[in-house]
This record gives structure tokens, C-alpha cells and sequence, in this order.
């Protein structure tokens, strides 16, 4: 069985959801370190003049790290930050081909009383990863017995799960010691996301957005095929981990 790990990302890219079309099981890393300035709780979109950060407000981390599961959102401001992400999914995709039936969905997704950042990203993740038709078992890395770190962490995690496999990204390579995956009689696999260009809102196609920006112009079912046209699985030696996007930590 082949096992994918990744963070709780916020309204992730494409190759974040190709990666999980590539396992059997995905399993969410929410009880690591919240990384500042990371995917974890802002992502891009596509604005008439290029990519725009839409990021959710948290309250400030503990000095000693917290930890994603128990990160909290800001609910104080007077307008609560996902009308202004809403404001601006209006402002830029309202001429997008399947803005209608997209919109209400993610409306009522991001209207919910959400307090934690690491709960909402979870529902958002298996709700995109629905509508995609993507159906992987996932798995919440808090509710595991797995401990350690770096490639020791993920050994537990995939054991944990009863995978025989693990799947990595080009953001893993600095840390993942495939040599101890083996000795662990565990297969290290890596892949590679051939980014898909698809029409979009302006003159140049801006990769690595949201997959939000894919379903407003493409629709659900043309951005699941576009998905799956870009994976690309082999093991793991003598993978470049090639991606159209910078790589974020665990990708």
C-alpha cells in the first residue's frame, strides 16, 4: 500500500491533490510544528495584474512551536477574514466560465464557524479532494502512535498505516533518507507533477495557484483529468522531483 503524507495545506494547489490521487492512503500531518510564512494558512490566486496571497489570519504561536491541530484562526476583526477572501474570489473569477457553480460551494465551505485552522483545512482537503472524485483513505497524523522525526517519523507513520510504500514529493528531498526507508522494508517512491496549463483569466498562465483557480475555469470534472494527466510515479533514485512550483516543506 502506498502511503502519502503531507501538511494540512490551505485550499492547496493541484499537485497537492495529484499526490494524493497517487496513494492508497494519505495521511495529514497535523501534529507537527505550524511553519511560518507556509501554505499551511495562505495560498495564491490569480488577479488581473498576476498571483495574489489570500491568507488566514492566526493567533500568535507560542515561542516553543504550535502545533498545526491546535493553531487558532482570528475571529475578532470586524470583517471576518473570509468575506474578504470571498470579496476577493468575486473580484476576480465572477467572468470565469463555471463561477456559478462553483462559488456557492466554496461560500458555504469557508461561511462555516470555523476556530481552527488545522480542523478547517482538513474538511476543505477531503471537500475539494471529493469533488475531484479522488477517493483515498486519509488519515489524521495526531490520531497516530507515530513519533520521531524526519524520515523516522515517516517510517512510524507508514507503518502505522499498514503501507508497504511511501510516496514523496520534490520538497522531501533534503531530508528523506530512502536508505532507512529500505532497511525498514519500506519502498521509497517519488513524484513528479507535469503542471497542466488550462485557460485562464489574463495573457500569461500563472501555475502553482489554488486548485480553486483551476475549478473556476475548468470546472470539477476537466480539473480532475488535468490532475491525473500530470502525475508521473517512479521510484525514488534518480527522481529530479520536477514541479512548475517552488517546493514547500514535505511536498
Amino acid at each position: 500500500m502506498i502511503v502519502a503524507i503531507h501538511q494540512p495545506n490551505y485550499l492547496p494547489w493541484l499537485g497537492y491533490f495529484a499526490k494524493m490521487v497517487s496513494c492508497d492512503c494519505f495521511v495529514i500531518q497535523d501534529n507537527v510544528q505550524m511553519p511560518g510564512h507556509s501554505y499551511v494558512n495562505r495560498v495564491q490566486v490569480r488577479a488581473p495584474n498576476g498571483p495574489q496571497w489570500l491568507t488566514v489570519p492566526v493567533r500568535r504561536l507560542s515561542p516553543d512551536g504550535t502545533l498545526i491541530r491546535s493553531v487558532e484562526i482570528c475571529t475578532g476583526d470586524r470583517r471576518p477574514w473570509f468575506q474578504r477572501h470571498l470579496a476577493r474570489m468575486r473580484e476576480y473569477y465572477r467572468a470565469a466560465p463555471y463561477w456559478e457553480g462553483v462559488m456557492p460551494w466554496v461560500t458555504d465551505l469557508l461561511s462555516r464557524d470555523w476556530t481552527r485552522l488545522g480542523e478547517m483545512n482538513v474538511c476543505l482537503i477531503r471537500e475539494v479532494a471529493a469533488r475531484l472524485g479522488i477517493d483515498r483513505e486519509v488519515r489524521l497524523a495526531s490520531v497516530l502512535a507515530a513519533t520521531g522525526s524526519k524520515t523516522e517519523l515517516l517510517v512510524q507513520i507508514v507503518k502505522a498505516v499498514g503501507g508497504d510504500a511511501y510516496l514523496r514529493g520534490a520538497g522531501a528531498v533534503a531530508y528523506q533518507d530512502d536508505r532507512m526507508l529500505e532497511r525498514e522494508g519500506i519502498t521509497p517512491l517519488a513524484l513528479t507533477f507535469d503542471h497542466p496549463t488550462y485557460p485562464q483569466a489574463g495573457k500569461q498562465f500563472v501555475p502553482g495557484l489554488s486548485a480553486l483557480d483551476a475549478l473556476f475555469n475548468c470546472g470539477f470534472s476537466a480539473a480532475a483529468d488535468l490532475i491525473r494527466a500530470g502525475v508521473r510515479v517512479r521510484t525514488s533514485e534518480g527522481c529530479q522531483g520536477e514541479s512548475d512550483r517552488p517546493c514547500e516543506p514535505g511536498l
